[in-house]
């Protein structure tokens, strides 16, 4: 009964790296802010005026579409290795002679 409950855990498990990533870029772009809100730097020394809110958009967009693509790619090959399951011993044999 334990294992059974451990196996789910681990499942779900696989998901935290990627929680974990979001979690530290969105920490450290929001750890930002407060220093423009407590006066210590002016919202108008915030911002960079050589940078265009088109550019700014362009590069949200394609940061995501690489994301998403990743993220893509790491579901396929993640159910690809469930569907195939675990490896057996003779596959191992023949992996090892190979």
């Amino acid at each position: 009964m334990k294992s059974a409950l451990l196996l789910k855990v681990l499942i779900l498990s696989v998901f935290l790296p990627q929680i974990a990533n979001q979690a530290g870029w969105m920490s450290a772009e929001i750890g930002r802010q407060p220093w423009v809100v407590y006066g210590l730097l002016k919202t108008s020394e915030a911002y960079s005026p050589s940078v265009s809110a088109g550019e700014v958009l362009t590069s949200i967009i394609l940061f995501s579409l690489v994301y998403l693509a990743m993220f893509g790619l790491f579901l396929f090959i993640l159910l690809d290795k469930i569907k195939k399951g675990p490896a057996t011993d003779s596959s191992r044999e023949e992996a090892a002679l190979s």
